[in-house]
């Protein structure tokens, strides 16, 4: 009887433990805003716009991009959590608030050979949420090679994750046209930013393990690692 009761206990509360859903957007409109961290590299915002557009294709709401915002304010934070680990992303709710801060420094935005380029943490977050909530997807270069499914109303679950990669380098070398820099415009071929958008979402998937090219472990990776389920 004692363990039919403490069961039927656990059952009850079990929603309150999961946390209740937070509802982002309904009938195509939205009372959040992405925050951007005013202290973070410029990578961020690069990414919150990222975040604003796909959004906006899925849904049909449309995000403002701002600075610092009221704490009882619904609002995705990008770069205000502290994130040590080169390459590494996290994503977390707290209350209405969905925070994806990622490892970020200064540097070349579109070029993937470290340590040339900058670190974009953040900006690998956003793909990953933008993938898993959504279920958006880049399969190659500009609108035809993306997959966007739209809805209306969207509510999610609370999260609470981070990921790594196991390797410091992973890209596809035949989707990033050469010369890469600090703009896409620097990128050669018929369509810049389409090559840089699915060589970013590639690059984030080495923490997946769907990414080839070039590769260089990380400290304390050893030959093992490349071997198996990571690939």
């Amino acid at each position: 009887m004692k363990k039919n009761i403490i069961l039927a206990i656990f059952v009850f509360c079990l929603p309150a433990l999961s946390g209740k859903p937070l509802e982002i957007v309904k009938n195509g409109k939205s009372d959040y805003c992405i925050s951007v961290n005013p202290e973070s590299p410029s990578c961020v915002r690069h990414a919150a716009d990222d975040l604003r557009e796909y959004i906006a294709k899925a849904t049909g709401a449309e995000l403002p991009v701002v600075g610092r915002v009221a704490e009882d304010k619904p609002a995705f934070l990008l770069g205000f959590l502290p994130v040590k680990k080169p390459e590494t992303f996290v994503v977390k709710t707290v209350g209405n608030r969905i925070h994806i801060s990622g490892y970020d420094t200064e540097g070349a935005l579109f070029e993937p050979h470290l340590p040339n380029g900058a670190h974009i943490g953040t900006w690998y977050g956003v793909c990953d949420f933008l993938e898993k909530q959504l279920g958006i997807r880049w399969f190659m270069p500009g609108e035809l090679g993306e997959y966007v499914p739209t809805r209306k109303n969207w509510s999610m679950e609370p999260l609470d994750y981070a990921e790594a990669p196991r390797m410091e380098l992973r890209i596809m070398q035949g989707v990033i046209p050469y010369p890469q820099g600090d703009t896409p415009e620097k990128i050669s071929g018929p369509d810049s930013c389409g090559c840089a958008a699915t060589g970013r979402e590639l690059r984030k998937h080495g923490a997946h393990g769907t990414a080839g090219g070039t590769i260089s472990p990380l400290p304390n990776t050893t030959a093992s690692t490349l071997n198996g389920s990571l690939w």
